[in-house]
């Protein structure tokens, strides 16, 4: 009996000093102040404690240590993701949206490309958008760049024009120009720029390799008047250039240098024309390549792709007959009469790399 009484009189003085008090259970009286909790202890923490049915707190708490932390933090996005936002590795919503097609066989429009058989760098044409469409209404966004023939190129410093020399002026044709402060004229767009205005991204730019703003200040521009150029005007310089303030810098291995992206009317076929200098590992004079020429046309549709006869093709069969190609035109073909044509393609490459 004395034991009971002993347990009795302990649990009364653990409710005490865990509870708050011993309240009435009839009248619920108020709680009683709970005495501070002493530290959980290194990467601990009290989790939240019970409460009994009169609303009073029991303890502290019970302490748990190295507490899991939470994978997937709370993020709010500014977006209406259509097909869904992307997973991270961690399984987490992101803010970035699924595409709109799960299949593996979009659509490719090719740009019709010409050969070329420079000795120092040749004119390529990459589509931004996709078959004229994601961007700027009407618009097609091209990005211009040199891919290198010459593997002792050390590097690109300049894009210029010149009239004294057999008039060898730079020529680019019309282009959208984003309009206010955010506009571009050198070294593509920054990253904060295109979340201010998405509509950056296809601004139209000159460069030397750098595409994000040039934030170190690494280009420099001379003699062009980039506020006659836009929509309906285009570019011409013939006593200018842009150009890398370091011109001993190295390319280290890189093949391709973006100089430039356009953003024209979808059906527009138009030419840039550029002249390029630089200088070439152990050699003190420097490099040149003049009136290199980008042949700018709409990207091909699906049905056009059946007439496209791609770079280097030397023989080609039109679903019917076989045809010769020169300089990436027909040249002379077979006479068969055909009643049902086939699928066109090429039949040869020229494999002299050129």
């Amino acid at each position: 009996m004395n034991l009971l009484k002993i347990i009795f009189n302990l649990s009364l003085i653990f409710q005490h000093t865990f509870s708050g008090g011993i309240h009435d259970q009839n009248n619920c009286n108020p709680c009683m102040p709970i005495p501070p909790c002493p530290p959980p202890g290194p990467d601990c923490i009290y989790l939240d404690p019970e409460y009994d049915e009169c609303g009073c707190i029991y303890g502290c708490g019970e302490i748990m240590c190295n507490p899991s932390p939470q994978i997937c933090p709370d993020v709010m996005c500014m977006v209406n993701c259509e097909n869904g936002q992307q997973i991270d590795e961690n399984g987490c919503h992101t803010c970035l949206c699924n595409s709109g097609s799960n299949s593996n066989t979009e659509e490719v429009c090719p740009i019709k490309e010409k050969a070329c058989n420079n000795a120092y760098v040749c004119p390529k044409i990459t589509e931004i958008t996709h078959c004229s469409e994601g961007g700027i209404q009407g618009t097609t966004t091209y990005q211009l760049s040199l891919v290198l023939q010459n593997q002792n190129i050390q590097n690109i410093y300049a894009i210029f024009g010149d009239k004294i020399e057999n008039n060898q002026r730079l020529i680019i044709p019309g282009a959208y120009q984003l309009q206010g402060p955010f506009r571009s004229n050198v070294g593509g767009i920054s990253s904060d720029i295109l979340s201010l205005s998405p509509n950056a991204r296809f601004d139209s730019w000159l460069t030397i390799g750098i595409t994000d703003g040039d934030p170190n200040n690494q280009l420099g521009a001379i003699g062009i008047d980039f506020d006659s150029w836009n929509l309906n005007n285009p570019l011409i310089v013939d006593n200018g250039a842009i150009f890398v303030m370091d011109p001993d810098y190295n390319l280290h291995g890189i093949t391709e240098v973006i100089i430039g992206q356009l953003t024209m009317p979808s059906q527009i076929s138009a030419e840039a024309i550029i002249n390029v200098e630089g200088k070439i590992l152990y050699e003190d004079e420097p490099w040149k390549e003049l009136n290199i020429v980008f042949s700018i046309s709409p990207p091909l549709s699906d049905e056009a792709q059946n007439d496209y006869i791609p770079n280097h093709c030397i023989l080609w069969y039109d679903g019917c007959n076989t045809c010769s190609v020169l300089n990436g035109e027909i040249n002379i073909c077979t006479h068969n009469l055909c009643f049902m044509d086939g699928e066109s393609r090429c039949l040869s490459f020229d494999q002299s790399g050129h």
